[in-house]
């Protein structure tokens, strides 16, 4: 009976201690539970936060300095190599802060298993657990939040001292980037640039890739394919047009004239407006530069069976370049002049170019509208949804630029067309000034030409006759109720640019009746909360 007792009393112990054992992993469980789900959590808040879409997920591994891949612009090199290692990160954190939280085990000795009824166990209680969750899971919060999610481009909200630390200088050259619209006096602001003497000058840089994203959204493709030299091929989606974008101008800007496909390089507008992209269009292309297309082509080199070797340009792209690659890498500035691309992109270059300034050119929208309708760039029958468009670029645009005016006060210029119109050698003086460079005679002579030419040229061209009677040739030509259509709609930005309504058709017509008033732009966009 006595050796019965004994048994009894060590099988109650034993049932006593699994059941304190049980309790006790449970509640290790509930804990390591709780402390995922919270980490889990907080993790894809803060992915969402910055813009991620979690169906979308991509983390980026950062990219060591000597296993950098190749065919990469600077710009994507950059952009790679100062992304951090988040998932390792987080994942270190967790591991670090569970540990934590779980009580230690009890060494066992598998060779003394007679000696387990006199290990102790300390159970924790559940205020420890739940006071160990709370801590980690704080601490775990802040290691999260510390270390960014996603790889973005530096924007222009960005610290000066961050900037300076970690992005990488792409050139040192001096560089202007004219931001403008179609019809605002964009093309003689940016030659009078390309008068100073080597300067680097591309107009339009990016209008083929714009037109290939177009036409990729128009046909509703999958996909647009870009053509480069020595024959390859690059499939874009229609995500990926601003980060094509910018690598191109990148390119242009860095000299690397070889990675910019040849939708930008054959450009027909290189033969009309850039001197020294017109010496690359004409070699590239040979005799055929001088015919309409390749089918004109095609019908004389029938007639002449010598020209036919000059159809396929493609061996000589290199050669060509070669002279225009020479000419950016000596320019003492570089000049592009861009009607398609938004101020919140050319603000991500900033950072990347310590001595990049840029111009934003605007016009009273009424100006804007009659000169595109008098072109045929668009008919009356869409001109609602042409004047939303416009307006709602110009208020996205100086958002952007009042951004940039609080981080880089002097490196963006707000310029009026109806300004250079008015006083052109006054106001281009000032451009070249903010550009830091000196006016000299040639770009003096090149205004006094254009704006005061005998006759007006075509168009698209830039000579005037008289190019204050020119800005204003709206009030005479313009149906009234556009004109108030016009304003109405781009009123938010109207009140920061000085532009007035003309409120009926006698004041409108009558000249004397100003349309706008002489405003400290810069002044008015900071303190106007509307942007």
């Amino acid at each position: 009976m006595k050796r019965i007792g004994i048994v009894e009393k060590c099988r109650q112990g034993s049932v006593y201690r699994t059941g304190s054992m049980f309790n006790g992993k449970v509640y290790r469980s509930v804990g390591v539970i709780l402390v995922l789900g919270g980490v889990l959590y907080l993790f894809m808040a803060t992915r969402i936060n910055n813009g991620v879409n979690v169906g979308d997920v991509v983390v980026l591994q950062p990219v060591p300095t000597d296993e950098t891949p190749k065919n990469l612009t600077p710009f994507q090199i950059h952009q790679l190599r100062v992304a951090p290692d988040n998932a390792a990160s987080v994942t270190r954190a967790i591991d670090v802060n569970i540990n934590k939280i779980l009580p230690k085990q009890p060494t066992m000795d598998i060779d003394h298993q007679d000696q387990v009824n006199n290990v102790t166990e300390t159970e924790p209680t559940n205020e420890q657990i739940s006071k160990n969750i709370s801590i980690n899971i704080n601490k775990i919060i802040t290691l999260t939040r510390d270390q960014p999610s996603v790889v973005k481009p530096i924007s222009p909200n960005s610290s000066k001292d961050v900037i300076k630390k970690n992005v990488t200088v792409l050139s040192d050259r001096k560089i202007v980037l004219i931001i403008a619209y179609m019809r605002t006096g964009s093309t003689l602001t940016a030659s009078l640039f390309q008068e100073f003497p080597g300067t680097f000058y591309v107009f339009e840089p990016i209008r083929g890739l714009t037109g290939k994203f177009k036409e990729l959204l128009k046909n509703n493709q999958t996909y647009t394919t870009m053509h480069y030299i020595h024959g390859k091929e690059r499939n874009y989606t229609v995500s990926q047009k601003y980060e094509v974008i910018l690598d191109e101008i990148n390119s242009w800007l860095t000299c690397k004239l070889g990675s910019i496909s040849k939708e930008s390089l054959n450009d027909d507008f290189h033969r009309y407006y850039t001197k020294i992209m017109k010496i690359f269009y004409f070699c590239s292309k040979g005799p055929m530069a001088r015919f309409k297309d390749a089918k004109t082509f095609r019908m004389h080199a029938r007639i002449h069976p010598r020209l036919r070797q000059y159809f396929d340009r493609s061996k000589s792209i290199d050669t060509c370049l070669k002279a225009a690659i020479g000419s950016c890498e000596k320019s003492p500035q570089r000049v592009l002049k861009l009607i398609r691309l938004p101020m919140e992109e050319a603000a991500k270059l900033l950072p990347f170019y310590p001595n990049m300034k840029i111009i934003h050119l605007l016009r009273d929208p009424r100006g804007i509208l009659n000169s595109r309708i008098k072109v045929k760039a668009i008919t009356p029958s869409i001109y609602k949804k042409n004047v939303q468009e416009l307006c709602s670029r110009f208020e996205d645009d100086l958002k952007h630029s009042k951004r940039i005016l609080q981080q880089y006060s002097d490196r963006l210029k707000i310029v009026h067309y109806e300004d250079m119109a008015e006083n052109p050698m006054v106001t281009a003086h000032s451009l070249v000034e903010f550009a830091g460079l000196e006016f000299l005679k040639p770009m003096q002579d090149f205004i006094r030409k254009q704006t005061s030419s005998l006759r007006d040229s075509c168009a698209y061209c830039t000579q005037r006759k008289n190019s204050s009677t020119t800005a204003h040739k709206w009030r005479t030509q313009l149906d009234p109720k556009y004109a108030r259509y016009i304003y109405d709609t781009c009123k938010k930005s109207n009140s920061v640019l000085g532009y007035l309504p003309l409120p009926s058709i006698d004041a409108m017509r009558d000249e004397g009746v100003p349309s706008r008033q002489i405003v400290d732009v810069n002044k008015e966009l900071l303190i106007n909360e509307n942007f």
